[in-house]
Protein backbone atom coordinates (compact mmCIF):
# COMPACT_ATOMS: atom_id res chain seq x y z
CA UNK A 1 0.00 0.00 0.00
CA UNK A 2 1.12 3.53 -0.61
CA UNK A 3 -1.43 5.57 1.28
CA UNK A 4 1.20 7.95 2.66
CA UNK A 5 3.29 8.24 -0.53
CA UNK A 6 3.55 11.87 -1.62
CA UNK A 7 5.91 11.54 -4.56
CA UNK A 8 7.72 8.90 -6.55
CA UNK A 9 11.44 8.64 -6.19
CA UNK A 10 13.70 9.08 -9.16
CA UNK A 11 14.42 5.33 -9.35
CA UNK A 12 11.67 4.89 -11.90
CA UNK A 13 14.24 3.71 -14.41
CA UNK A 14 14.34 0.48 -12.37
CA UNK A 15 10.71 -0.08 -13.37
CA UNK A 16 11.27 0.34 -17.09
CA UNK A 17 9.80 -3.10 -17.95
CA UNK A 18 6.62 -2.58 -15.93
CA UNK A 19 3.41 -2.97 -17.89
CA UNK A 20 0.95 -1.91 -15.21
CA UNK A 21 1.01 0.66 -12.43
CA UNK A 22 -1.64 0.90 -9.75
CA UNK A 23 -1.60 4.14 -7.76
CA UNK A 24 -5.25 4.05 -6.73
CA UNK A 25 -4.39 3.85 -3.01
CA UNK A 26 -1.86 6.70 -3.20
CA UNK A 27 -4.22 9.38 -2.01
CA UNK A 28 -1.47 11.80 -0.96
CA UNK A 29 0.40 11.60 -4.24
CA UNK A 30 0.82 15.14 -5.49
CA UNK A 31 2.57 14.81 -8.82
CA UNK A 32 4.14 12.43 -11.28
CA UNK A 33 7.72 12.89 -12.33
CA UNK A 34 9.05 13.42 -15.85
CA UNK A 35 10.86 10.11 -15.43
CA UNK A 36 7.57 8.36 -16.17
CA UNK A 37 8.55 8.78 -19.81
CA UNK A 38 11.10 6.00 -19.25
CA UNK A 39 8.29 3.49 -18.63
CA UNK A 40 8.00 2.65 -22.30
CA UNK A 41 6.24 -0.69 -21.75
CA UNK A 42 3.60 0.75 -19.46
CA UNK A 43 0.18 -0.19 -20.85
CA UNK A 44 -2.14 0.43 -17.95
CA UNK A 45 -2.26 2.99 -15.13
CA UNK A 46 -4.91 2.65 -12.43
CA UNK A 47 -5.52 5.93 -10.64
Amino acid sequence: KCESLEEFLSQLENMVLSEELNISKCRKLKKLLKEFRSLIYLKKVIV
